[in-house]
C-alpha cells in the first residue's frame, strides 16, 4: 500500500562529508528498490558538475530544477523517468545556479516539489545543497570505516544538529562487515553526544561486495543487476524498513482525518 498524496513526500537525503563513500550509489539503489516495492520515487541529482546518479538510471536531460525555480519550466518538463520506474531531475548545471537563487524562487521550486505526486524524494546531494533543495528531510550521513570518513561524517552531523536541530540524521555505514559497523557507529555516536549532547540514529550498514562494482561499469543499480547480493539484499532491507514506516505515517494521517 502506498501513501496517499495528501502525504507530503517523505524527503531522504544521502549526504556525507569526504569523498569516496559511496553516497551516490547508496542514493541511486535506496531509489530503485523503493520503486521496485511499488512507491513513486523522485531521485534529484544536486552533485556539482557530476550527474552521475542520473547517467545511472539511464537520463540525461538540459534542464533542472533551476528552471523550475525561475518560472520557465515544470517539474514534469524536467523530470524524466529513469531505468526501475525511477523518477529523475537534475538540480542545476553549475552550483551557482542554485546556490544564488533569490528567495521567491526557492519558494517557487518549493512548491513545485511539494506539489508532485511522489512517495519519497530521493537528494543525492552535499550539505549545503540541501538546504535549497527541502525544508522537511531526513539526512542519511553515509561513511565508510576509514578514519578521513569517520571524520567527515561527524562534521556533517555536526553542522546538521546546529543547523536542523531535532532532525533524525541516520548513519549509514557502507563498504563495511558486521564488526566493523558496530565499532564505526559507536565511535560516531560516542564523540557526536560527548561535544555536541546528541547522536546520529543508526540507518543500517551495506557491505563490501564486488557486485556493486560489477553493477557500476554496467552504469546499473547493483539491486537490480544482483537483487541477492549481499549489498543488493542490504540496500532492500533498508528501504523496506523506510516503507514501513511510510506506511505507519499513512496510518496516523488516516487516524487524524478522521477517516
Amino acid at each position: 500500500m502506498r501513501p496517499d498524496a495528501a502525504v507530503a513526500a517523505r524527503t531522504l537525503a544521502i549526504t556525507g562529508g569526504s569523498g569516496g563513500a559511496g553516497k551516490t550509489q547508496i542514493a541511486v539503489n535506496l531509489a530503485a528498490a523503493l520503486a521496485a516495492m511499488r512507491h513513486r520515487v523522485l531521485l534529484i541529482d544536486a552533485h556539482p558538475n557530476a550527474g552521475n546518479a542520473a547517467l545511472m538510471l539511464g537520463v540525461r536531460t538540459p534542464l533542472h530544477l533551476t528552471d523550475v525555480a525561475s518560472g520557465r519550466k515544470s517539474l514534469a518538463d524536467v523530470a524524466h523517468e529513469g531505468l526501475c520506474g525511477v523518477t529523475v531531475a537534475a538540480a542545476f548545471a553549475q552550483p551557482a545556479d542554485l546556490a544564488h537563487l533569490p528567495p521567491w524562487q526557492r519558494e517557487r521550486l518549493a512548491r513545485g516539489l511539494a506539489a508532485a505526486e511522489f512517495d519519497f524524494i530521493v537528494i543525492d546531494a552535499p550539505l549545503d545543497a540541501l538546504d535549497i533543495l527541502a525544508e522537511e528531510l531526513e539526512p542519511i550521513i553515509v561513511c565508510t570505516p576509514e578514519p578521513a570518513s569517520l571524520a567527515g561524517a561527524y562534521s556533517v552531523f555536526k553542522q546538521i544538529a546546529r543547523q536542523r536541530p531535532g532532525s533524525r540524521a541516520k548513519l549509514l555505514v557502507n563498504m563495511a562487515d558486521d564488526e566493523a559497523t558496530e565499532r564505526v557507529y559507536l565511535a560516531v555516536a560516542a564523540i557526536s553526544r560527548r561535544f555536541l549532547g546528541t547522536a546520529p540514529e543508526y540507518g543500517g550498514h551495506v557491505p563490501a561486495d564486488p557486485a556493486v562494482e560489477q553493477a557500476c561499469r554496467r552504469r546499473a543499480p547493483f539491486v537490480v543487476e544482483f537483487p541477492d547480493s549481499p549489498a543488493g539484499s542490504a540496500v532492500r532491507a533498508i528501504a523496506a524498513r523506510f516503507c514501513r514506516s511510510a506506511l505507519r505515517r499513512h496510518e496516523s494521517w488516516i487516524h487524524q482525518q478522521g477517516m
